[in-house]
Formats: C-alpha cells, sequence, structure tokens
C-alpha cells in the first residue's frame, strides 16, 4: 500500500515573500506519524540522490476531530517556477514516501503502476489548463466490467478503461478541480471523519488522480456535493451549519466545511458558522496570465422565492420574483473584490472559474407559466444555475464585459458545451463529467446554435457535447460512440499584439491529435472578446513589458493592462469610454515608472 495518499502543491498559493518564491502543499497519509518534509529539485533525479537535496519545507502531521494524518507544508522552492520545471519528494519521519506500489490494473480503469517523483511544470506562457468536473465513484454508467452494485468496480477511481491516457500529450501545467471533486454524500453522507477522508481519498488519490495531481499546479474548487447537500447555498447553508432541527446534523456540515476549506486553501481551523468570503487569485509569475477563483454559492440570497407566502401572507400569491434586482449572486464584499480585481489585474488574459451557467439556456424540472418552459421559481435544480439570478448576472456580466481577454470557465452540470453572449462578447465553457455519466441537463425551447436564453440575452452556442447531443445541432450519439465523459483544455497565449484563448473539448480517452468534441475548437484573439469599443489608446506609448494601470483622473480605476515591448498598448480600445476622455496611466517596468495623462480618440 501507498503511505501517502497524495501530496499536492495549491497553485493559487504561490506567491514571491523577500525575492523567494513560497507555495503551500497539501499531504494526506494512510497512517499517523510525527512530521513531514518536501525536498524540492530542478531534476528528477539529483546528482547524489534526493537524500542529498536540502529539505524545502516540513510541517507536523496532524489527526484530531476533523483532520486525519494530513500536513499543511509551506515549500521555498529552489527557483523561479517561471524559469524551469520543478520536481519533489515527499518524506514521513525521514522516510521517502513518494512512491505509489499499489497495482493499478488498466482493466480497473487505471494506468498501469507509474514510477514518478512531484512534478511542478514551468509556468509560462502559453499555459495550457485543464479543467474537470464530477468525478463521481459510484457505477453511473461506467464502461468498466464488474460495476454492479457492490461487484467488483462498483466504487472505481476511474470510469472507462484508457481513461487520461494520453494526459502527459497535452502538456497541461495546471488542474483545475471544478466543481464535485469528491462528492461527500453521493455514495453516502460521510457520519464520521473517518469516513470523510476515505471518499477524498478514494477519489483524489486513486492511483490515475493521485499521478494527475502531483504532476501538475493544482486549482480546487469544490462544488455542493463536495460539502456533502446537494444545491444548498445561500443562508440555507448557514442554517443547516446552525440547527440542529432541521433533519440533519449541524456538525456534518460544520466539519465539512472544515475538511473542504483545509484541503483546497490549506486553512487550519474550524469553520463553524462562518461564511468564508471566497475569491481567489493566481496571478502567474511572469505577470502575463491570471487565473480568478470564485464561490457565488456562499453569500447569495435565497432561492426560496415563495417565503412570504409560506409565513403567513398565503391570500397573496409569491411576492419575491428570481428576477428581482436586488437579488444578488455574490455578497457585497465577494462583488467589490472581483470588480477591483477585474479594473486593475495588469494580465492581457483572465481566466474566471467557478460561476455556473450564468446564460440560463439549460432548464430544471418545474414549469413556469410566464417563460412556458421548465424553468420554476422555486424549481431546485433551475436555481443551480447562477443564471437564476438574473440581476446578480447582470451585475457580473457588466464588469467581466468591460475589459477584454476574460473567459468563464465552470463544471457542476455534467455536460460540456462553449456559449457566447453577444451584446458583452463573453464566452463561458462548461465540461464533466468525469465520472458521473448522469442527466446532463434538459435544453430550453427554441435551443440551437443562435438563440436567446431564459432572460432574453442573444447568446451563440460554439460547442456542446453531452449523453443527449454531440455538437448545437443536437445530433444524437450513435450507439457505438464512448460515453461522453469528458474534460476541457484551455490554452492562453498572451505572447502575441492580440493575445489568443482557445478551448476544446476532450474525451477523456482523446489524444491532442483527435478532433475536438461538441463541434470543434475555439480560437479567439483577445481583441474578440468584451463589450465594442467606444475609444482607442492605440497612439499611446509607455514603458516596455510594464505593468499599466489606466484609471480616471479621479482614481477610479478603468482598466490593468500589460504593455508590449515595444511600449505599446495590447488593447483595441476601450468600452465604455468617450473619445476625448483624459486618463492616467501609470507603468511600472521593474524599478522604473512612468505616469502620464493620456486622450482617448
Amino acid at each position: 500500500l501507498n503511505e501517502l495518499h497524495v501530496a499536492y502543491p495549491l497553485g493559487d498559493s504561490l506567491k514571491q515573500e523577500d525575492g523567494k518564491w513560497i507555495c503551500k502543499f497539501i499531504a494526506l497519509f494512510r497512517s499517523d506519524g510525527k512530521e513531514v518534509s518536501i525536498r524540492v529539485s530542478d531534476t528528477e533525479k539529483p546528482r547524489g540522490g534526493w537524500d542529498n537535496v536540502p529539505v524545502a519545507g516540513m510541517a507536523p502531521i496532524v489527526d484530531h476531530e476533523w483532520r486525519r494524518f494530513t500536513s499543511v507544508v509551506n515549500v521555498t522552492l529552489p527557483a523561479n517556477p517561471a524559469e524551469k520545471t520543478l520536481y519533489y519528494t515527499i518524506w514521513k519521519d525521514g522516510k521517502d514516501v513518494t512512491a505509489d506500489p499499489r497495482p493499478a490494473p488498466e482493466v480497473d480503469g487505471y494506468l498501469g503502476q507509474q514510477t514518478y517523483v512531484g512534478r511542478l511544470p514551468q509556468l509560462t506562457a502559453p499555459y495550457r489548463i485543464a479543467t474537470l468536473s464530477c468525478h463521481a465513484l459510484h457505477h453511473n454508467g461506467s464502461t468498466l466490467p464488474d460495476v454492479g452494485t457492490y461487484q467488483r468496480n462498483w466504487i472505481h477511481g476511474q470510469p472507462i478503461e484508457g481513461a487520461f491516457q494520453h494526459l502527459d500529450d497535452y502538456g497541461f501545467q495546471v488542474m483545475n478541480w471544478e466543481d464535485d471533486v469528491w462528492y461527500l454524500e453521493l455514495i453516502q453522507a460521510p457520519p464520521s471523519t473517518d469516513d470523510a477522508y476515505k471518499m477524498i481519498s478514494l477519489s483524489i488519490a486513486n492511483p490515475t488522480s493521485r499521478w494527475q495531481m502531483m504532476r501538475h499546479w493544482n486549482v480546487i474548487n469544490p462544488g455542493d456535493h463536495d460539502y456533502g447537500m446537494d444545491d444548498v447555498k445561500g443562508p440555507e447553508q448557514i442554517l443547516v451549519r446552525k440547527f440542529d432541527d432541521l433533519g440533519q446534523d449541524p456538525l456534518y456540515m460544520q466539519r465539512n466545511f472544515s475538511i473542504n476549506h483545509h484541503l483546497i486553501q490549506g486553512t487550519e481551523h474550524w469553520f463553524g458558522t462562518e461564511n468564508p468570503i471566497d475569491g481567489r487569485r493566481w496571478k502567474m509569475p511572469d505577470g502575463d496570465f491570471t487565473m480568478l477563483v470564485m464561490e457565488p454559492r456562499l453569500w447569495r440570497t435565497s432561492q426560496d422565492t415563495n417565503i412570504w407566502g409560506k409565513q403567513g401572507w398565503g391570500h397573496r400569491r409569491a411576492l419575491y420574483d428570481r428576477r428581482d434586482v436586488t437579488r444578488t449572486l455574490l455578497g457585497e464584499e465577494q462583488f467589490a473584490w472581483f470588480q477591483e480585481t477585474l479594473r486593475t489585474d495588469t494580465s492581457p488574459l483572465i481566466m474566471m472559474t467557478g460561476i455556473n451557467c450564468m446564460f440560463p439556456i439549460f432548464t430544471g424540472g418545474v414549469y413556469d407559466e410566464e417563460l412556458q418552459d421548465d424553468f420554476g421559481q422555486e424549481d431546485r435544480i433551475s436555481a443551480d444555475y447562477s443564471g437564476w439570478v438574473t440581476a446578480g448576472v447582470d451585475r457580473i456580466l457588466e464588469v467581466m464585459g468591460a475589459r477584454p481577454g476574460v473567459v468563464s470557465i465552470y463544471g457542476d452540470i455534467h455536460l460540456g458545451s462553449v456559449v457566447e453572449n453577444k451584446v458583452n462578447r463573453i464566452i463561458e465553457a462548461s465540461c464533466g463529467p468525469i465520472g458521473r455519466n448522469y442527466g446532463g441537463r434538459k435544453f430550453k425551447k427554441g435551443f440551437g446554435r443562435e438563440m436567446r436564453d431564459l432572460d432574453g440575452r442573444e447568446v451563440t452556442l460554439h460547442a456542446l457535447y453531452c449523453g443527449k447531443a454531440l455538437n448545437p445541432d443536437l445530433d444524437i450519439p450513435p450507439a457505438d460512440e464512448p460515453q461522453t465523459w469528458n474534460f476541457l483544455e484551455t490554452v492562453f497565449d498572451p505572447r502575441p499584439a492580440d493575445p489568443v484563448m482557445t478551448l476544446r473539448l476532450r474525451n477523456l480517452i482523446d489524444a491532442p491529435d483527435h478532433a475536438p468534441r461538441g463541434g470543434g475548437a475555439v480560437v479567439r484573439p483577445a481583441s474578440s472578446t468584451g463589450r465594442l469599443p467606444q475609444s482607442s489608446l492605440a497612439h499611446v506609448k509607455t514603458l516596455s513589458n510594464a505593468d499599466v494601470h489606466l484609471s480616471q483622473l479621479d482614481g477610479r480605476p478603468v482598466i490593468g493592462t500589460r504593455s508590449l515591448k515595444n511600449g505599446k498598448l495590447p488593447l483595441a480600445g476601450l468600452p465604455d469610454i468617450s473619445t476625448g476622455t483624459k486618463l492616467l496611466l501609470t507603468a511600472v517596468s521593474g524599478s522604473k515608472t512612468e505616469t502620464q495623462v493620456v486622450v482617448t480618440r
């Protein structure tokens, strides 16, 4: 057996302090011990062996009421991760436990026994990211043998033989584990800490997932199932942690919240009824690409639109509506952080992950008379979409559309898609499942390549891949088609004068040279995204390769960007800023700074 379940770097914790690069690692062990140490080298086989590599970080192994043999290790890297690939090994009480000696038979969906040390791929453009979602562990459509209830592969790490066999060929640097990563209540609601960590290790420490996590940087953004209660969000997720008479044990959800945040951010305190203000930013060392990790479930308004009808105003119809302008998707502090970040971040390309299905083109299970479609006001499935909160989404789109080069990625809904909002020219893409081939979603009336979502926004459907359809034309999968388990391949290249982003849906068994699933690749220059510009700064020059901030003369931020080698700005134009507007430009390049007042044309 493997003594080390898994040890993975949290990419969004990477930061530079006093000239040194530091990253947080999470380690999960099979049994108790005193301490873990991590050694990092710039080669897989260091001269003199790993015993002679200095310890880069160490921490105690903790076992208590909600942690089971885990460590949070702050590791100082020996080099800038933008300059070279690094490798690491894990040592428990002085013994190297990096290896995974477990058999991993291909007939059980694995890739055979792998021999490896941990790897931190070089973080330099182009940035290649795999997004994975819905990693369920029980039979549910698996094509492996013996997957019936309680049979050999009823519980399994991967759903199909050959899953991820070509993963290394893509050259991914980052694994983005987006929504429903370990499903803390699908097989059973874990009644104890032991049971919770058992389910987690089955998901992320099975032979294939362990290899994926330990050979890449990781971003983890759990979903409702990971917290242990399907579709619970907003004030309701606080109530189930606060009261003991709502049909569940409040300690169950409190424990799950504490475990989740421990594993995704390295927090080490009990959460209780605390509602975290989640919003994480990972800016690459070269400053040319940023990932934003959002959590819209915790602070959104209640999905119970009929609350007053149920509390004594029964003679009136429901007074609240999902489209009320007061409805919010992000809390005020969350939204302020999000808005400030998008207006000031200087990366030419930004990938946002975590806000699911802003454009409601998929439906639920309760009929709505006004819409004449299955998107009811009190439909739990419909309310799971971010797009159910109309005003909250409009507010986010307004911010996202004010700059080019922003794309939204999400999981959760059991299908792959690429959809574009025509007015704001914002692309959002979904992916999954990677293990739970269940359901997908129903399609709204009038569904097609060009349509309006259920709130009237014009959208284009570029790609669609699920068990019900192979493309936006809704071609039905033939009988011999592989199950539509899928991940999203994204490539962000900020190097051209007009940076480029590429999105491709991939089946788990696909090689990079296989035709993308769902209708083809979506390749877009940054200038084709965001609202259409009203003015230009093409005439402006400043310091080369500088972080550039543009603001109104009264200090209000407008946009951040990064100048090119020739000092020009990689902006086709500015939305919402009219010609003849004076802006304050501040550029920083190393020890050099420059400030000037520029006028838009």
